[in-house]
């Protein structure tokens, strides 16, 4: 079901991710960037202030929609992937908060049933999505001799146990950590950004393609 729904939701990302290439800032324009990377610090601050206040009785009423259809999770993975285009913003940003706080997943122990998404389920979901969009911009850039391959048995390894311990550590986290823990990191990349374009030199433009979850 995850992957699944995680291929819609990339299908959706790159549609959307396509459709506004032409209207995308480009590089120069770093007042702009800097501004649409307050989305991200808005989503984040949001997250958090629903997970300071969730607990047991709350949790129902921090999720404002039960969208499960696939053209609903289509919509979803549109809009994701317009706006992280052209904001630029840090891939997997918005998806996380998108997944928990709008969509619903089918209850196994309800026929035809759905049930909100838990916080770790979307995070699982957000790697898939994330993972996924990866794909076709890493074969642009092997395609093109760009992709360096001296660190990637280290790259791969280093993947392979922060998957694992991520996992594991899912599992022991409360429903609220997730969250806080999403929107402190969430600011924190947003401010990273921001503070780059502030102060970096802009470059020559990139000429290999760029990716739906892509910053």
């Amino acid at each position: 079901t995850h992957l699944s729904r995680g291929l819609v939701l990339v299908l959706g990302a790159t549609i959307g991710a396509w459709a506004v290439a032409r209207i995308a800032p480009g590089s120069d324009a770093r007042g702009t960037l800097r501004t649409l990377q307050g989305i991200a610090v808005l989503v984040a601050v949001f997250t958090v202030t629903e997970a300071v206040h969730l607990s047991a009785i709350t949790r129902s009423n921090v999720h404002y929609a039960n969208w499960s259809a696939w053209w609903q999770l289509m919509l979803l993975g549109f809009a994701v992937g317009a706006v992280t285009r052209v904001a630029r913003l840090v891939g997997g940003t918005l998806i996380v908060p998108v997944l928990y706080f709008l969509t619903a997943i089918p209850d196994v122990a309800s026929t035809g049933g759905l049930r909100a998404i838990s916080a770790s389920e979307a995070a699982i979901e957000s790697v898939i999505v994330v993972t996924l969009a990866s794909i076709l911009p890493a074969l642009g850039y092997a395609r093109r001799g760009l992709a360096a391959t001296t660190y990637l048995p280290a790259s791969l390894a280093g993947a392979g146990f922060g998957g694992l311990l991520g996992g594991w550590l899912l599992t022991m986290l409360l429903e609220r950590s997730i969250l806080l823990l999403y929107g402190v990191v969430a600011m924190f990349l947003a401010a990273r950004e921001i503070v780059r374009l502030v102060f970096e030199q802009p470059g020559p433009p990139a000429t290999a393609e760029a990716g739906p979850m892509d910053s």
